[in-house]
């Protein structure tokens, strides 16, 4: 197919888009599968596993302060404890809020998830797509499993890898 060659040819080329390992061309069907499933658990998966826990992180601002107003060496110059490193150098209240607001919005779940696309395969893919819903119960299962067991001994559970969490694309 001639587009398929030129996405390759113009995502491939340096004074182009420039992407680093893309196909200058596809040469087998196998190559374009593997290349457009890369791309999908970019935008999907890899998205998710990067990106969701960020407002574990970010909510709570002793954990990973953003904008921390003194350095550590000012700290040392001034024999600075904890308690001064809280004082002095953590976010005042509407940056910590701001924060908190922009890592809750960046981890918002999609409502257009792995596991919820039925209408988009209902002419083509559908006993394709059948067959990777039935995959990713099985996968959800066993994270639930996991998640069950993890919450009986006081541990938190894991949703971010979660096929229902999965969105289908960045779509923030």
């Amino acid at each position: 197919d001639s587009d398929l060659q030129a996405w390759a040819i113009e995502t491939s080329n340096p004074n182009r888009a420039a992407v680093k390992g893309f196909p200058e061309e596809f040469k087998t069907k196998a190559e374009l599968a593997r290349t457009l499933q890369t791309l999908f658990w970019i935008c999907s998966g890899l998205h998710a596993a990067v990106n969701f826990p960020q407002y574990d992180y970010y909510a709570y601002q002793p954990n990973k302060p953003l904008g921390f107003r003194k350095s550590m060496e000012q700290r040392d110059a001034v024999g600075g404890d904890e308690a001064w490193m809280f004082k002095e150098g953590m976010p005042l209240m509407d940056k910590a809020q701001e924060t908190v607001v922009v890592a809750s919005t960046l981890t918002l779940p999609s409502k257009h998830c792995i596991t919820n696309l039925d209408e988009y395969f209902a002419d083509v893919g559908t006993t394709a797509y059948e067959t990777f819903k039935k995959n990713l119960a099985v996968i959800s299962n066993e994270i639930d499993v996991r998640s069950k067991e993890d919450k009986a001994r006081g541990h938190p559970t894991y949703e971010y890898l979660k096929p229902s969490n999965i969105p289908a694309s960045i779509d923030i």
